[in-house]
């Protein structure tokens, strides 16, 4: 977030395994500074019976040439209790082609998880991404992600999932300041999980 240059916001809608009672749907917001980027975001999930919720605002700025970091402090809501959520990251260009990225939320915490990443550029129209993902109570995950850009209006995406195991793939067009993506993910047992993307500005 750190690398916005310009304002810029997000629409996420996804219906997991195609099931309306879990249906995601998110708002972010970036808002470049002088001296970094301000980050609001809006998460919710479920339905009337049962909803999970998020709330958070967090500030994102460079330390240096090579390192950025973020810090945000929100409040979540699942099942009528509520709690504050804490997150920090860090990203370090370790060359032009390749970046390592730390992601912790509630750090020893109740609920914490940690997140490992590591992108690659192995063209200038291929890239591949990396992340180790580890939540309390759950076996570590694996995800490894490619991205294509056969036109500088064209982005598709495919990638693997270890837990639970899925594959998921995803298409994504440029239109001026805008942008537009959908995406789907597999699983052999609980079907299909359709989502949109819609973004505005950036950069």
């Amino acid at each position: 977030m750190a690398a916005l240059q310009k304002t810029g916001a997000g629409i996420l809608q996804e219906r997991p395994f195609g099931v309306s009672e879990l249906d995601v749907h998110a708002l972010a917001l970036g808002l470049p500074t002088g001296s970094g980027v301000i980050g609001l975001k809006l998460w919710q999930a479920g339905f009337s019976l049962y909803r999970e919720q998020l709330a958070a605002a967090g500030y994102a700025m460079p330390l240096g040439r090579k390192l950025q970091a973020a810090v945000s402090l929100g409040w979540s809501q699942a099942g009528g209790q509520a709690s504050a959520v804490g997150e920090a990251g860090l990203l370090w260009k370790l060359i032009p082609q390749v970046r390592f990225g730390l992601h912790l939320v509630n750090p020893f915490q109740p609920g914490s998880v940690q997140t490992l990443g590591l992108y690659y550029q192995l063209s200038q129209h291929l890239e591949a991404e990396a992340e180790w993902r580890k939540e309390m109570s759950f076996a570590p995950s694996l995800q490894v992600l490619f991205r294509y850009h056969p036109s500088p209006v064209l982005l598709v995406t495919a990638g693997l999932r270890t837990a639970p195991i899925q594959q998921f793939g995803g298409a994504a067009v440029t239109w001026r300041n805008w942008q537009i993506g959908i995406s789907a993910a597999y699983h052999a047992l609980l079907g299909i999980s359709p989502g949109v993307l819609l973004v505005w500005g950036g950069g």
